[in-house]
């Protein structure tokens, strides 16, 4: 699976792209306001987790597309 820095980074790119906050990006991904702030500062996240956040990402860009 995907390391922890890449994990993080492709978050950081997608908030950057998306121009959503981290806030807002815990809270829909992860029903958890503070979790970028916690990736930020050294969380380790499981590959379920991972997998959760990385279909949100792909579902949002989807329905981007066809917006």
């Amino acid at each position: 699976m995907i390391s922890n820095y890449e994990f993080r980074e492709k978050i950081f790119d997608f908030i950057n792209k998306t121009g959503m906050s981290a806030t807002r990006f815990g809270t829909k991904s992860m029903k958890d306001p503070s979790f970028v702030f916690r990736l930020v500062k050294g969380r380790e996240v499981r590959e379920r987790g991972k997998l959760r956040v990385l279909s949100f990402m792909e579902n949002y860009e989807k329905g981007e597309k066809n917006a």
